[in-house]
């Protein structure tokens, strides 16, 4: 910060203000190490090397950042995060039960590498030289996705899930590629580029939460100008239309898959399933295939009951991360279920609080990334996923515009 400076006005000021670095070669090494380990995990068969390779992520970052590894800023984001690991010991001590370490360390590790990015002064994710680095190790990933066998398959559709758990979280790393645009500087060739290319993954993993996401998002994105472009909204409202009288005829994965959910989803709804015993999975699938939409709102229907039937306690700070596979059999597959049901009233809240002081601060160019995190988190658990978060917390930690006072360093501990 200039010290000649003597203004007591404030202003809005990049994190450039703060001295940033330009040197990611730690954190790009760190991200490749972890991601090595993990790919040699899936293919040796050994999960743990997951949690092993992000342990070795947060170690090499700070081996590499060592004369400056306890010099943390007090910033309220960075406050909010502390709370959050706290409030996360405190419910994993009153459910020690419920304790499962791999979800536990995920969550600890991601709080912990945003308080370090963000007190490190890194420049934005998208500005660094090591940003077609990144990209290649992220295509890579994507790439031996693509010539895996792996897939997840049900009667009526074969998706590909590649080296991931499933084929959401596949659709959640393409996601990633879009970190990675200076939407100041990129030619509007490489912007397309990169969206082609998380499109074709989408379509390939055929996740509907991750497609409406991306849409959503992306309308938000350009809604300035759509008022203005009344031949955009003739096109769109024929699309619609056209849609909805050629859905017999539908057979595009993507969009097949988006019809069945709409409509296994109403008729679950319309029976009033969602308050009655046991949905009846054999008439639904009977008429229109499997439904992962309606076996959600099974899950959700089951953590809305546990949350509702929770003693005070449980009900403030939660059963414990990880526990939702214990008590429900499975994660809800909506991240705002998990964190309720998991962390209780108070993480949920502090949780919320972090991501929306975030979104306040982004450049309005990259809001929209935030909303297609918190629109897919609707139907996914995106924050248990530490590859896609991983890159993510470190997008966050890096694009914000914070309000200082002039003339003033930020705090530090040391």
């Amino acid at each position: 910060m200039d010290k000649n400076i003597h203004s007591d006005n404030y202003n809005f000021q990049s994190l450039k203000s703060f001295n940033l670095s330009s040197n990611w070669d730690v954190p790009f090494i760190g991200f490749l190490v972890y991601a090595i380990v993990y790919i040699s995990g899936y293919y040796l068969s050994l999960h743990f090397l997951n949690i092993a390779g992000a342990f070795l992520f947060l170690f090499i970052l700070l081996l590499g950042n060592f004369e400056r590894m306890f010099s943390i800023k007090l910033d309220i984001t960075i406050l909010t995060a502390i709370f959050i690991l706290i409030i996360s010991s405190v419910s994993t001590v009153i459910n020690a039960e419920n304790i499962a370490f791999r979800h536990l360390a995920k969550h600890y590790l991601i709080f912990i590498i945003y308080i370090f990015i963000f007190s490190y002064n890194f420049i934005p994710l998208y500005e660094t030289k090591k940003r077609n680095y990144f990209i290649a190790v992220i295509s890579i990933i994507l790439f031996l996705s693509l010539i895996s066998e792996t897939t997840f398959e049900t009667e009526e559709e074969i998706r590909l899930s590649g080296i991931f758990t499933n084929p959401n979280n596949l659709s959640l790393m393409s996601l990633v590629l879009l970190y990675f645009i200076n939407e100041k500087k990129d030619s509007t060739y490489v912007k397309a580029a990169l969206n082609l290319f998380v499109i074709f993954f989408l379509v390939i993993a055929s996740t509907a939460g991750a497609i409406i996401a991306y849409i959503t998002a992306t309308i938000f994105k350009y809604r300035a100008g759509i008022p203005h472009k009344k031949y955009f909204l003739i096109g769109l409202l024929l699309i619609v239309v056209m849609s909805f009288l050629l859905l017999p005829a539908v057979e595009i994965l993507p969009a097949k898959k988006i019809i069945n959910h709409y409509m296994a989803i109403k008729d679950y709804l319309s029976e009033g399933l969602l308050y009655q015993g046991e949905v009846n999975y054999y008439k639904i699938t009977s008429q229109y295939g499997f439904s992962s939409g309606v076996w959600r709102l099974e899950q959700w229907k089951k953590t809305i009951y546990l949350i509702k039937d929770s003693d005070l306690l449980r009900l403030l700070f939660g059963y414990g991360i990880g526990s939702s596979n214990l008590l429900i059999g499975n994660l809800p597959h909506n991240e705002y279920l998990r964190v309720l049901l998991e962390q209780g009233i108070v993480g949920f809240v502090s949780i919320l609080f972090f991501f929306i002081t975030i979104y306040r601060r982004i450049d309005h160019s990259y809001r929209y990334l935030m909303l297609m995190f918190a629109i897919f988190s609707f139907s996914e658990n995106n924050i248990d996923n530490f590859m896609f978060m991983s890159l993510f917390i470190m997008f966050m930690a890096t694009s914000q515009t914070i309000k200082i006072k002039e003339g003033l360093k930020p705090c530090a501990i040391r």
